[in-house]
């Protein structure tokens, strides 16, 4: 409004006032009949003009689309609006809006409600609509056991998915080079020394949603032992017998032997045993075995024979005083009482005194009458227990008064 009194006061009336009712130029929010009054303050004369506002309500169309489902294998969707109103302005708010937000079709890609704002530029009329993008992630359980998780030199082994779901697809990584979609429940053999990661994807074919597990290492090849040993020597006497063993094993790391002669075994590589003095034929084994879990066993029979042990005195006193008066050898053990031979020179090789019994010593006498003082030669002949050898030894004594 204007006036062309100058210094005029105004004065607005109608219905939708909002502000400057005292003023040339309000605001107003409503249609209607306007009416402005302007005063001259000099001398009160008063003047009046109207005004009427009409109004445009025409509100414009719009549609926000269907509602759409996000899943495993959609993670993004363009959602769809429209309306029949022309040249209007397009205006999406929602969680996740990803592009687009001033179109009629943006791109989102989380779930939740989004609302579309269509603005008619000629009349600053409004309207909105709501769509809601709902989200299907349900992810299938995934989890399996198997059988047999280790073995020697090959493994047969049955996998299980555990959960029982229906309608899923299995797909099976056996780490060896072999898959299998054959289902749920599948067998593979495992023939080569290693440790293999097992994986298994399940798949829901109705939400695309899959869930991948993978246990290392969880099946394990172990080469199988070869136990083989040598032990020398095959024969051993009772007396200082001393056994070496050369372990020749293959694949193992661990070792247990037992002597067969019912001492403690040894878990060195290659280890030597004493034997005791009982003669006899003794069982050795050597169990080898890879980590710990797998085993092989190898034997020999070693065979420890009687020892042929003696001692012979070098002198003699037989004085008649009761002490050393005999001359003889002392056997031990490895002899045949039964085959003993022992004779006694001079030192011009006559036979003075001779005797087939080990448990009989000489006098120092020939034929009745004592024999010198000095050096004299003894020869022993007898037969070893252990093969009936005959072994002959040559020694001397001195006869002192």
């Amino acid at each position: 409004g204007s006036s062309s009194t100058g210094g005029a006061t105004f004065s607005w009336a109608g219905p939708g006032i909002v502000s400057g009712g005292t003023s040339a130029t309000p605001t107003i929010d409503q249609p209607g009949n306007y009416v402005l009054t302007a005063t001259d303050p000099t001398n009160g004369c008063t003047s009046t003009s109207s005004v009427t506002i009409t109004q445009d309500i025409v509100i414009p169309n719009v549609n926000a689309g269907l509602t759409q489902e996000l899943n495993c294998t959609i993670t993004s969707l363009v959602i769809g609006g429209s309306s029949s109103t022309a040249g209007v302005n397009y205006s999406w708010s929602g969680p996740g809006v990803v592009s687009g937000s001033n179109s009629a079709t943006p791109m989102v890609n989380q779930p939740g409600t989004y609302t579309l704002t269509v603005t008619n530029p000629v009349n600053g009329c409004m309207n909105t609509s709501t769509v809601d993008i709902t989200e299907n992630v349900i992810i299938p359980l995934n989890s399996f056991v198997a059988d047999s998780l280790y073995g020697c030199g090959s493994v047969p082994v049955n996998f299980q998915e555990t959960n029982g779901q229906v309608g899923m697809n299995y797909n099976w990584n056996f780490g060896n080079g072999s898959t299998s979609a054959a289902g749920s429940s599948v067998s593979q053999f495992f023939d080569q020394v290693g440790c293999y990661d097992i994986s298994l994807t399940v798949t829901d074919p109705t939400n695309g949603c899959s869930n991948l597990v993978t246990y290392p290492s969880l099946i394990c090849v172990i080469a199988e032992p070869n136990a083989d040993f040598t032990a020398t020597p095959n024969q051993l006497e009772s007396y200082n017998g001393l056994l070496t063993t050369t372990n020749e094993s293959i694949n193992s790391t661990e070792y247990q032997w037992d002597f067969g002669d019912g001492t403690p075994g040894s878990i060195a590589m290659e280890p030597t045993h004493s034997y005791s003095d009982n003669p006899g034929g003794y069982t050795i084994e050597l169990i080898a075995s890879n980590q710990g879990l797998c085993f092989d066993t190898a034997y020999a029979i070693i065979e420890v024979i009687e020892s042929l042990i003696f001692y012979v005195p070098n002198a003699f006193t037989p004085d008649g005083d009761n002490y050393n008066e005999y001359f003889k050898p002392v056997f031990y053990s490895g002899f045949d009482p039964y085959d003993f031979t022992m004779l006694i020179f001079n030192r011009w090789g006559e036979i003075v005194w001779e005797s087939h019994n080990y448990d009989v010593g000489w006098n120092g006498a020939y034929n009745g009458n004592v024999v010198p003082d000095g050096v004299y030669t003894w020869k022993i002949e007898v037969k070893t227990n252990r093969n009936d050898e005959r072994k002959s030894y040559v020694g001397h004594v001195s006869i002192i008064r």
